[in-house]
């Protein structure tokens, strides 16, 4: 009986180890399923991320490219218009440097002449 006894001992205290051991699996198994529980929130987390950084991008009427094509647009309306104010005002300047070019064939002379007809009579006066 004694050994009915140990023997009993021994198997009980070899369930209460493979119970221990036991516990122990099972509490590694549910921190692993927690883990990964975490990593599949966080990659669902990250697709949706994703996807708004996708529309920021893509998005037809708000998204980056459509607003850069709207001021590739814009720019291109506003550089035709001052290509066009700059063109007028280079016609102007040209007609304003043709006018100057005239008079000052008219004003250049006539100065030479006052100042010929000056020192002329300067000499003249003093030689008399």
């Amino acid at each position: 009986m004694s050994e009915n006894v140990s023997t009993k001992a021994k198997n009980l205290l070899e369930d209460n180890h493979q119970q221990d051991q036991d516990k122990k699996v099972l509490e590694l198994l549910y921190k692993l399923n927690n883990k990964i529980e975490n990593i599949e929130q966080k990659q669902t987390d990250i697709l949706v991320e994703l996807k708004n950084v996708s529309n920021t991008i893509f998005d037809p009427e708000k998204g980056l490219y459509a607003r850069i094509k709207y001021i590739e647009h814009i720019n291109a309306n506003v550089n035709s218009e001052r290509m066009l104010i700059l063109e007028q005002d280079i016609n102007q300047l040209k007609k304003w440097k043709s006018s100057i070019t005239k008079a000052l064939w008219v004003i250049v002379p006539a100065l030479g002449s006052l100042i010929v007809k000056l020192i002329w009579e300067l000499v003249a006066a003093r030689v008399h």
